[in-house]
């Protein structure tokens, strides 16, 4: 994958067999490798599914590799992460193929919502993640001014500052 990995947000719709066309803007953004190797496709979190490309795909069992095997909760990700995973790979016609169980999983029918994630893609059925987004659109800002303002820091119009500010203000008082 490219430097800006993948980004963007399609709906394409499924064929009576099960195949959906990935993304063009996403297969531009693979690397020769990525389309001989392929993805992995595995039950994901808030009722998504998780596409990896192979390379992503070892970084991301490594991770799963290292949790603790004794903590049952743990235990059960694991167990349900590896055993709902799947080798998915492009046709000629740049398409991929939903096997039945994560159509299931991601209560998919028709259609098919891709969101690109940076180094993966989720593929998300269009009611759900309707759904997700409009849940969690309140906290979209409070968020945003966290990740990029720090939970202390009030933004600043840019070009204003304190003192320009207090200066204005004195200027407008009588």
């Amino acid at each position: 994958m490219d430097a800006e990995g993948y980004i963007g947000e399609y709906t394409q719709q499924l064929d009576p067999k099960g195949r959906v066309v990935f993304p063009v803007r996403f297969r531009d953004t693979m690397t020769e490798r990525e389309r001989r190797e392929g993805f992995y496709l595995t039950k994901w979190l808030d009722g998504s599914l998780a596409l990896y490309p192979y390379p992503e795909w070892l970084r991301v069992r490594e991770k799963v590799k290292r949790l603790g095997k004794m903590d049952p909760k743990y235990r059960h990700f694991v167990r349900t992460f590896n055993s709902k995973a799947r080798e998915i790979t492009l046709d000629g016609q740049g398409r991929i193929k939903i096997p039945e169980v994560h159509k299931e999983i991601g209560s998919i029918s028709k259609e098919v919502v891709f969101v690109g994630m940076g180094e993966y893609v989720e593929l998300w059925s269009p009611e759900k993640f309707g759904s997700y987004e409009e849940y969690h659109a309140p906290d979209y800002d409070k968020i945003g001014e966290e990740i990029f303002f720090g939970p202390d820091e009030v933004p600043v119009e840019e070009g204003a500052s304190e003192s320009g500010a207090a200066e204005r203000g004195s200027e407008d008082s009588p």
